[in-house]
């Protein structure tokens, strides 16, 4: 504003302060409240929110109110909260705690979500990894803490068992001694001496019957050559065996001894030594017979009586191409073993499919087998093997 000769005023308007122009939205922006009742707090009023999980790593996450095709489509109540998600199916609820900005003022709310499995790993994962890095922190604290005895734990054990084995001498010791004021001898070495004793009377024992078995031995081969002897003096042809001196020596000298035997062995004067001549008898190796137990099929009629519903695609030959599998496999064994599924597969006999179970609930169905689902494999229900191994036992 200034002054011109005329003495008349002029005013500027850019001097003027003119007010701004208000909006739509400035007014629903100084009027809008992120939670419209404050004591309205039911389900419904906060299970509109939409979740960013984007950034789970670094626990930023983004949370907004639903828009109307969200509304419609049925977004955060049967579809996930998560933008990018769009799981229908085991939808669990959380809620979160929104920090926010209205009016310039700093405000927290409580907000309800459904997310997936997948999304609620990702909601919490930030929670979850402060509690696993707590605990490793608290346990690396606790072991910083620890004395330095605990760094070599075996060396510490080791050190342990010495002193143990220092204390139990100790008392040992303190027990001899005892019992030497008592008895007034070492009861211990004399313990120690008798146990020496045992052992060395058991040995001679030992070696004493063996020395009597010997003994036993030469005199029976001494009877024997004395029995010889005599036979052939009296065998025609042959006097010029009993003339000879050497052998007449030889007769005096075993009977003599025998004599002498007489008074340490029970064996009666006169007695005829009789000589025994042994033969092996051959024994042939004949392998013992095997009884076999013959396969018995199943017939039609039993196959026909079988439900559709079982049997589905199936055949009779099918079946007891089976059936005559575990047949035999008994046999082998002489007994019913459980056989593996996968087994009888590799022997080219199909068990898996439909065309394979329906085999295995047939011969099911006629109680012909017991399938084991625990070890995945079947038994073979046979009485007649059952009836030979308890007449083997017999």
């Amino acid at each position: 504003m200034y002054k011109r000769k005329n003495n008349y005023t002029r005013i500027h308007l850019y001097n003027l302060m003119v007010p701004k122009k208000i909006t739509d939205y400035d007014v629903l922006k100084k009027h809008y409240t992120f939670l419209n009742d404050k004591n309205d707090k039911t389900w419904e009023s906060n299970l509109v929110s939409i979740c960013d999980l984007s950034r789970y790593k670094s626990g930023d996450i983004a949370l907004r109110w639903r828009s109307a095709n969200e509304v419609v489509e049925g977004k955060c109540e049967n579809i996930c909260a998560n933008v990018t998600c769009s799981e229908t199916t085991n939808l669990s609820s959380y809620e979160v705690l929104f920090n926010y900005i209205e009016h310039e003022t700093k405000k927290q709310a409580l907000v309800k979500v459904r997310v997936c499995p997948e999304c609620s790993y990702k909601l919490n994962y930030k929670s979850k990894h402060k509690k696993s890095e707590n605990l490793s922190n608290r346990l690396y604290n606790k072991m910083s803490t620890l004395p330095n005895n605990f760094e070599d734990p075996i060396l510490n054990i080791f050190k342990r068992f010495e002193s143990f084995e220092h204390d139990l001498l100790l008392v040992e010791q303190k027990v001899k001694n005892e019992l030497r004021c008592v008895y007034d001898l070492d009861v211990f070495d004399i313990a120690e001496s008798i146990e020496t004793t045992k052992t060395k009377i058991h040995k001679l024992f030992e070696s004493l019957n063996e020395l009597y078995v010997y003994k036993r031995q030469m005199l029976s081969l001494i009877k024997s050559q004395v029995s010889v002897f005599e036979s052939l003096a009296q065998t025609e042809g042959l006097n010029k065996v009993s003339n000879n001196k050497n052998n007449e020596q030889l007769i005096e000298l075993a009977k003599s001894t025998l004599k002498i035997s007489a008074e340490f062995f029970d064996i009666p004067d006169n007695q005829p030594v009789p000589i025994f001549i042994k033969f092996r008898k051959q024994i042939k190796n004949e392998e013992p017979v095997k009884e076999t137990i013959e396969f018995i099929p199943v017939t039609e009629a039993q196959f026909e009586s079988v439900p559709a519903l079982v049997k589905r695609r199936a055949k009779l030959e099918q079946v007891n191409e089976l059936y005559k599998y575990l047949h035999d496999h008994a046999l082998k064994r002489t007994k019913c073993v459980p056989v593996k599924i996968n087994d009888i597969e590799n022997e080219g006999i199909k068990v898996h499919g439909q065309t394979g179970s329906s085999k295995i609930a047939i011969l099911r169905h006629l109680k012909k087998i017991q399938v084991i689902n625990r070890d995945n494999t079947i038994l073979l229900l046979d009485s007649r093997f059952k009836n030979k191994k308890t007449l083997k036992q017999n």
